[in-house]
């Protein structure tokens, strides 16, 4: 396998490039992100048609799967008024989401960054296209990429 110690552009563009085409294959226009390590944005590509809203939530689900190192989606459930992480979301000037969407990349054990995905249907397709940018990594350089997050 190969190694990579840093997410670079070449790798972001792939990210996006698995993203959208199934985004495509599920006809929905969305917004995609790809973040570094510490949340800066390295690329971003909003389809033709992608919703506005989906412009900042899909950074913001980016950023909220790098810093945290955990895939968005457990804010869901743990930010719930009552529960452990409520008040999360107004870390970091409400740039931290609860919203699903947001899967770090984890490469040989490491955080390297995160993707982010809105304005599909539902926040489980936007979960899934952010998945399908994983897979599509993984696939076309072999990167030892999880993608059981």
């Amino acid at each position: 396998m190969i190694n990579i110690q840093r997410l670079g552009l070449d790798e972001a563009k792939i990210l996006i490039e698995g993203a959208e085409l199934k985004a495509k294959d599920l006809n929905i226009n969305v917004s995609i992100a790809v973040v570094d390590e510490e949340g800066y944005l390295i690329a971003f590509h909003r389809m033709d048609n992608a919703r506005i809203i989906s412009v900042e939530t899909s950074i913001n689900k980016a950023f909220t799967a790098s810093v945290s190192m955990r895939p968005t989606r457990i804010y869901s459930d743990i930010a719930q008024p009552g529960k452990p992480a409520y008040g999360i979301q107004n870390m970091f000037n409400g740039r931290f989401t609860t919203l699903k969407g947001g899967l770090p990349i984890e490469i040989d054990g490491k955080v390297v960054g995160a993707i982010g995905v809105g304005g599909a249907l539902s926040a489980d397709q936007d979960e899934e296209i952010a998945k399908a940018g994983l897979e599509y990594l993984k696939r076309v350089l072999g990167f030892n990429v999880n993608i059981d997050i």
